[in-house]
């Protein structure tokens, strides 16, 4: 056992000498290997071609960032923060908001630690798409379900920069909410955003309504309220003879109607000789021309703003280039060559060039009596005052029911109308027209000084100054129907009282319906005021017009 002893004191030297060379002294340290980029991204202060910052998430040794569309990336500045000692791109070190870089292509960013380790980082900028310009108002419309001041909805019209809206007669324009449909990010009224069918205005004068684009552009629309229509003089009337007119707004088309009677009663002859009597109590307007195109385009349009047709062409109000329909029935025959209604097929109806002063033809009972509605409609902004109803998806003439105690527009009846061609004067205000000189003779053309036949040696049979014949009064023995009142007035101021057009009556014998005046190529004995005829109420002749008639208020 004693031989053994050395070896121990040699042993533990031997690990002491170990522990005293393995351990570091005092002041050595440890060199850091984090080599890491924390942060990165471009800000908008340090570059012009950015209006606001771009940053990204670090997950990987590959970054993507994504700046705007027509961003100029050749000579951006980074942002950025490491963990290292230095970051460089090809050997160039890197000094956060200051060195900019070309980034057309990807750039190597390199971050080394304080051993010397280093960790490449990609960093790709991609240039974003095109935003959209789009900005636009595509619709426009005052609902009645968001406004309960209006009886049904109401479109506007839009054209370019402007929208027209025409409201009812009396609508209050300070609290309207309007609906719409845009191309674009958002609407603004001042710095108000817009909800469609929410937001309230007061468009007692035009708006301006901003959308703006995805880009930030933006496109302004002026908004402009007006009555669809406007009445003068109806009120005032006092007198036969007197006149009020209608304009519809959107067309500039003025309807002139002329008071043919304002008495309780008056009586009249009636026929050819004289020999029937007839007798009038209602007060009514009849109108001072045969209805003409350009009216009646314009009241189509206001029915195609209102949805009152539709494309489906086997729809009870089917619509299309070559016919309007209502109930089943049609209304005007638009493919006819002697209609002046123009329809394109994409809701716009138009009076033929040249002719928007001439007689509406080409159109049935139906037609008239629809657009007698409509016009009432127009006037109105509601149905209370519409004189005729019955009006269903199969609609038969003879089930249509009359209410002249409505002041709407309407058809004149037989007897009305030759009231309104007959009268000259109420000499003895007796509320009869019976005696001499106080009223055409039924075999005169309406407005004439003589009988028909007659083309010289007349006296001034009704005392307006004037010696007339038939010539002087009607359209006949023509090629065509005349613009209205191209010819003299009769004592009433009713212009083509005889001739131009035939003209539909509310009157009927059975099936058939009365027709008056006769039309633009009848022989002179047709302009008899005492002549009539009748037409089914689908007949759509190419000399069958009408003209309104309203009762008085």
């Amino acid at each position: 056992m004693r031989k053994s002893a050395p070896f121990i004191p040699f042993f533990w030297g031997l690990i002491v000498l170990f522990l005293l060379t393995a351990c570091p002294s005092a002041n050595d340290s440890v060199e850091n290997s984090d080599n890491a980029l924390t942060s990165f991204g471009f800000s908008a202060d340090l570059n012009e071609a950015l209006f606001s910052d771009v940053s990204v998430i670090i997950s990987g040794p590959d970054i993507t960032l994504t700046v705007p569309f027509g961003t100029d990336v050749t000579a951006l500045i980074a942002s950025f923060s490491i963990s290292g000692v230095s970051l460089s791109v090809n050997d160039t070190e890197q000094i956060s908001g200051l060195s900019a870089n070309d980034f057309s292509t990807p750039v190597i960013y390199q971050v080394s630690a304080e051993d010397g380790s280093s960790r490449d980082y990609s960093v790709s900028v991609e240039i974003a798409p095109q935003q959209e310009s789009k900005k636009g108002i595509i619709a426009f419309s005052f609902t009645s379900a968001a406004n309960p001041v209006l009886s049904s909805d109401v479109a506007g019209t839009i054209s370019g920069s402007s929208i027209a809206v025409l409201l009812p007669n009396g609508t209050d324009l300070t609290n309207l909410i309007a609906s719409f449909t845009i191309t674009g990010e958002y609407v603004s009224v001042g710095e108000t955003i817009q909800n469609s069918g929410i937001s309230v205005n007061d468009f007692s004068s035009p708006l301006n309504y901003q959308v703006s684009g995805e880009d930030g552009s933006t496109q302004d629309y002026t908004v402009s309220l007006a009555f669809a229509t406007e009445n003068s003089g109806f009120d005032s009337a006092t007198a036969t003879g007197d006149t009020g007119v209608l304009t519809l707004n959107e067309s500039s088309q003025t309807i002139t109607m002329v008071c043919a009677n304002n008495s309780d009663s008056i009586t009249f002859p009636t026929g050819l000789d004289d020999s029937g009597t007839a007798s009038i109590t209602t007060r009514f307007w009849m109108g001072e021309t045969e209805v003409t195109n350009a009216v009646i385009a314009a009241v189509l349009q206001w029915a195609y703003g209102y949805g009152r047709f539709s494309n489906n062409l086997t729809d009870h109000n089917a619509l299309d280039v070559s016919t309007v329909k209502q109930g089943g029935q049609e209304l005007l025959n638009l493919a006819h060559a002697d209609c002046r209604i123009d329809y394109d097929g994409n809701g716009n109806f138009t009076a033929e060039s040249g002719y928007e002063n001439h007689p509406i033809t080409n159109v049935t009972l139906y037609g008239a009596v629809m657009v007698c509605n409509w016009l009432t409609e127009m006037r109105d902004g509601n149905s209370n005052n519409l004189v005729y109803t019955g009006i269903d998806t199969t609609w038969i003439g003879s089930e249509t029911l009359e209410d002249t105690s409505k002041n709407g527009y309407r058809l004149p009846s037989i007897d009305e109308w030759e009231l309104a061609a007959r009268y000259i004067n109420d000499i003895n205000s007796d509320g009869d027209i019976s005696d001499s000189d106080e009223y055409y003779p039924g075999n005169f053309a309406s407005g004439a000084d003589a009988k028909y036949d007659t083309i010289s040696g007349a006296d001034d049979y009704d005392g307006d100054g004037d010696i007339e014949y038939s010539t002087d009064v009607a359209v006949f023995d023509s090629s065509s129907a005349a613009a209205v009142a191209g010819k003299s007035a009769n004592a009433l101021g009713l212009y083509d009282m005889s001739g131009n057009v035939w003209e539909w009556c509310f009157s009927n014998n059975g099936s058939m319906w009365d027709i008056k005046s006769c039309g633009w190529g009848s022989p002179a004995g047709g302009m008899q005021i005492g002549v009539g005829d009748n037409a089914n109420p689908d007949n759509e002749y190419y000399n069958l017009g009408f003209r309104f008639c309203r009762t008085a208020d």
